[in-house]
């Protein structure tokens, strides 16, 4: 995939600003203004989804997720966009776990692991979920985990679930043992 030419990269740096702002509205304005050619580049694409999921509107979410997975399956965020509007869209884990299953052998790192464990649990497979979640924990580093720790707390009640991987939690080192 070519780069982007510099004024459109330009046009989804801005959007990102605009993001870290508060103000949607104007991303989907920066975005507007990236040239015909680069519109369908899978970095305003990736943008754009962000944009629909911070809005909820699921419905253009799950276009574009779909999009970027079909056309771009060499890149993880097209995976887990489709899988996530999927959810959000359709209400379906299952669909959405065996849609983002393939990407398990794909791709390195938690993510796709922890999505599975997500849309596994969801589906009722808690055993599944579990040991998800466990290959998850197993390919995070501690700061990963203490970073998703921090902005989902919830977690933070679920210790039997760490007990039962071989994994270390980050607070302690010690398998099982969260603050």
């Amino acid at each position: 995939m070519k780069a982007l030419p510099v004024s459109d990269q330009y046009h989804v740096e801005a959007a990102k600003g605009w993001v870290l702002l508060h103000d949607r509205t104007e991303a989907h304005l920066e975005l507007d203004q990236v040239t015909r050619n680069s519109k369908q580049h899978p970095d305003v694409l990736e943008m754009r989804w962000y944009l629909y999921a911070e809005d909820q509107n699921w419905v253009e979410a799950l276009k574009l997720g779909r999009k970027l997975h079909k056309k771009h399956p060499q890149r993880l965020f097209g995976w887990l966009a489709h899988a996530h509007s999927l959810l959000k869209c359709k209400g379906d884990p299952e669909r959405a776990r065996k849609l983002l299953r393939p990407a398990a052998e794909l791709f390195e790192g938690p993510q796709v692991p922890f999505g599975l464990a997500c849309y596994s649990s969801l589906a009722g497979k808690l055993k599944e979920g579990r040991k998800w979640l466990a290959r998850a924990l197993e390919k995070s580093d501690s700061e990963q985990i203490e970073d998703f720790l921090r902005h989902n707390p919830i977690w933070r009640r679920w210790p039997v679930i760490c007990r039962s991987s071989k994994s270390r939690c980050p607070e302690r080192g010690r398998v099982g043992e969260l603050r």
